[in-house]
């Protein structure tokens, strides 16, 4: 009996440590702010890359309001890249800090507060910091109370002081470590190449994947999205929308310049119409792609079509020419299971060329309409090694005047297949304009009709 309680109090205070200990980690996680911080407002805020910390106004601030309001201030993926934008939009921080007017979507942020009366280099400057839609009221409503307290002349001394603490030494820094620098270059010329070259084979994969131009993917973050984010279960939730325009014909009228701020707008616009689960890259000039998640083919449907309308109205504020400049087309990736990517990026192109081809903002993809392509492609393939092997023939229809004489003669052809025998052009005539292979034809008889034309002068036929 007694080493039954025993066993029992040892039970029960083991729970009791179990309690307090998680009891103690949800406090600190109360207690907690986590922080996306500005990488290059100095003084304000800063990232400094040989303390791997940012630093500046804004930290220093941060320690006021700790102390006022017992929360500890935590920056979140700090570096040199300012990552404002895609941390508070994939609510991944409690707070944005530093930034400046217009930078971040104001639809990601809550209860903006204003930094004013601050003068950087000469010019004052008015910063905002603003909290997430994952910070609670309470952690919201406690430090709007500590920050109003704190008064400006406070803030001024606090970029003043740190100023002139980090000035000099910043520079000391710098010029230490650029003479050292010189001095392993001179002295280990052969391991700073090795050391290059290394680097250089180590670069990170992502930075593979992205168009340093417009910030979003290319094509190989495509195929990467495709093969390994999104799974074969999934796949079944997911559309492929392509979304591009005539680039070529886009730099004959307007030049590359006027091509190259369209995509960038595109792309920003695009950028801000995705979800979380969905992925966005440009996989060649002119044509972008998003996977995107969608519950069914109505949903798919009906997000397509307010997209493709708000990016006409959004293109109209430049030229009124530019709506429907761009065309999509999606492929359902449910109707394509097994496909790889390459596959389904050529399926959803054919809903795009369908709705360039009738005139409408997109189209869906479907089995009926790639096998037509794929049955056209053969034909032009056909048609057009014809065209070489010379099966197209001139025939000639004799034109006779009253008195029955030859007056002239109209060039005709005839497909002399080896398989089907002499065929008329009403049974190759339709699908050579289809497959855009009746240019070809027409010169090969033109050229046959200039070669007779060009013998009977010389014979004296003429005459």
């Amino acid at each position: 009996m007694k080493r039954f309680r025993k066993k029992s109090a040892g039970v029960l205070l083991l729970v009791f440590l179990l309690l307090f200990s998680f009891a103690l980690e949800l406090s600190a996680a109360e207690t907690n702010v986590y922080v996306a911080g500005n990488p290059d407002l100095y003084p304000i805020e800063y990232y400094n890359k040989q303390h791997d910390r940012y630093e500046g106004l804004m930290p220093e601030l941060y320690a006021l309001l700790s102390e006022k309001t017992g929360y500890t201030f935590h920056y979140v993926h700090a570096g040199d890249v300012n990552e404002q934008q895609r941390l508070v939009k994939n609510c991944q921080v409690d707070m944005v800090s530093a930034y400046l007017p217009g930078e971040i979507g104001a639809e990601y942020l809550k209860a903006p507060q204003t930094i004013s009366g601050l003068t950087v280099g000469g010019e004052e400057q008015t910063v905002y910091i603003a909290f997430s839609a994952i910070a609670s009221d309470e952690m919201i409503a406690e430090i709007s109370r500590a920050l109003s307290e704190i008064s400006g002349e406070t803030k001024l001394t606090l970029v003043a002081t740190h100023t002139m603490k980090h000035g000099i030494n910043w520079t000391f820094e710098i010029l230490f470590y650029l003479v050292l620098s010189l001095l392993v270059l001179f002295l280990t010329i052969v391991f700073l190449r090795l050391f290059f070259r290394k680097k250089k084979k180590g670069s990170r994969r992502e930075d593979l994947m992205i168009d340093p131009r417009f910030g979003i993917g290319n094509d190989q973050y495509y195929v990467y999205c495709f093969d390994h984010l999104i799974s074969d279960q999934s796949k079944c939730l997911y559309y492929l929308a392509y979304i591009a325009f005539d680039e070529e014909h886009f730099n004959q009228r307007y030049g590359a310049g006027e091509s190259k701020s369209i995509q960038r707008y595109v792309a920003e616009f695009l950028n801000r119409k995705t979800g979380p689960t969905d992925y966005l890259c440009l996989i060649s000039d002119g044509i972008f792609v998003c996977l995107c998640q969608n519950s069914n083919k109505e949903e798919a449907e009906r997000r397509v079509e307010s997209v493709m309308a708000e990016l006409d109205g959004y293109l109209s504020q430049f030229r009124e020419e530019y709506a429907g400049l761009f065309h999509a087309g999606v492929c359902m990736l449910e109707e394509n299971p097994g496909c790889s990517s390459e596959a389904a990026l050529y399926h959803a192109k054919q809903g795009y060329l369908y709705a360039v081809s009738r005139k409408i903002r997109f189209a869906f993809s479907s089995k009926h309409l790639v096998a037509e392509t794929l049955q056209n492609e053969r034909i032009y393939q056909q048609i057009t090694q014809a065209i070489r092997d010379g099966e197209f023939q001139v025939y000639l229809q004799y034109i006779v005047d009253r008195q029955g004489n030859i007056a002239g003669a109209e060039a005709v052809s005839r497909w002399q297949n080896p398989r089907e025998g002499l065929l008329s052009p009403a049974k190759y005539i339709e699908k050579m304009n289809q497959t855009d292979a009746v240019t070809m034809h027409d010169y090969s008889i033109f050229s046959q009709v200039c070669g007779q034309l060009e013998k009977w002068e010389k014979s004296g036929f003429h005459e």
